[in-house]
């Protein structure tokens, strides 16, 4: 299937890329990371861990996922996906695209890679890379590292008709705006967890979980005063 996307880089992106890197990097570590958890949130997220015969084996494991920042009705926003429901791990559940890591790749191109699969459409390949964030514990224990990246195009309306998403993986493909997000945002107490976690309940379906504590800080640290002028 075509992709059409307009390639007039929107003028919201050419200005604010500057601004994007230059906050992301004033928030990593001496490493160059993104820090997503505090020590005492990694204590707690590690409660969600399974404990399982292979649970060591999967802890050598690493997968990573795209946390795509893009233009969708002139506006800057974050694309989701919902997961086929026929999906072993998190059926129908909202997620960011991403993966396992194949041997010899980057987190950045295991995710770049996984997004094409998922999504569909060569464009993925000019997605701007802002940086890679701290891993984060999944439930089965596989430590995922969030990639922040933004698409230097504007998305169309139909999303549908722009993008080609594997059946297979993906049941939908949304956007919402950053300025939605930060109204939508909310904090609950689920499962294991002592401290309450970040939820967003969207008319898609509901952010929650390894998604929506990827997305909190990125929102709040470098999206929200980069786009809104506001800082938390």
């Amino acid at each position: 299937m075509g992709v059409t996307l307009k390639v007039t880089t929107p003028r919201w992106i050419r200005s604010s890329l500057p601004k994007l890197n230059t906050l992301f990097r004033q928030n990593c570590n001496d490493d160059g990371i993104f820090p997503i958890l505090s020590k005492k949130q990694e204590e707690n997220a590690s409660k969600m861990l399974l404990v399982t015969p292979d649970a060591a084996a999967r802890r050598t494991r690493r997968a990573a996922i795209l946390i795509p920042v893009v233009s969708y009705r002139a506006k800057p926003s974050v694309l989701f996906t919902t997961r086929a429901a026929t999906m072993n791990t998190q059926p129908s559940e909202v997620s960011f695209p991403g993966g396992h890591v194949e041997e010899g790749e980057t987190f950045a191109e295991a995710a770049l890679r996984e997004c094409e699969e998922e999504v569909g459409g060569s464009h993925w390949s000019s997605m701007v890379i802002v940086g890679e964030c701290s891993p984060l514990p999944s439930i089965k224990g596989t430590p995922v590292h969030p990639i922040v990246g933004v698409l230097p195009q504007e998305l169309g309306d139909d999303l549908r008709s722009c993008l080609d998403p594997n059946p297979e993986e993906v049941e939908n493909v949304f956007c919402i705006s950053v300025e939605e997000l930060l109204e939508l945002e909310t904090m609950k107490k689920i499962g294991r967890l002592s401290t309450p976690t970040p939820v967003f309940p969207s008319k898609h379906g509901e952010v929650w979980g390894l998604t929506a504590v990827a997305l909190r800080p990125i929102l709040h640290k470098v999206l929200k005063p980069v786009f809104l002028g506001k800082s938390s």
